[in-house]
């Protein structure tokens, strides 16, 4: 797994996430990208401090790196860059997946109408 800090890249466990300065549990969150499989540590910052920096959290977010905007304590948003959120977009849903595989008929068995067990009702 690779974890990405700012502009350094963490793989593996050779490096240490603890190590990191402010990592986690000081104002930083680890997430997890399904889609490109990297851990991004993003930067929490309280709801009243994001509209006061307004102009550097989205210059932080066009430059890859997002923010989760937070209120009283609990995650409430997140600030992404366009790009990123366009790429976010365009992952297909899993049922356009399914109707997009290359089937041909007699691929798939026929399903048994007949019931699996008696459900006892």
């Amino acid at each position: 797994m690779k974890v990405v800090l700012g502009a350094k890249v963490l793989s593996d466990s050779n490096d240490r996430l603890d190590d990191s300065p402010g990592c986690c549990q000081h104002g930083y969150s680890l997430v997890y990208d399904y889609y490109s499989h990297l851990a991004i540590i993003m930067r929490k910052i309280q709801l009243k401090d994001a509209k006061a920096t307004l102009s550097a959290v989205v210059d932080d977010a066009t430059r890859g790196k997002p923010s989760v905007i937070t209120r009283r304590g609990k995650s409430e948003a997140v600030v992404i860059g366009f790009a990123e959120w366009e790429r976010l977009t365009k992952v297909p849903s899993f049922g356009r997946l399914l109707m997009s595989a290359p089937l041909e008929p007699g691929d798939l068995p026929d399903r048994s109408r007949k019931s699996m067990r008696d459900a006892g009702l």
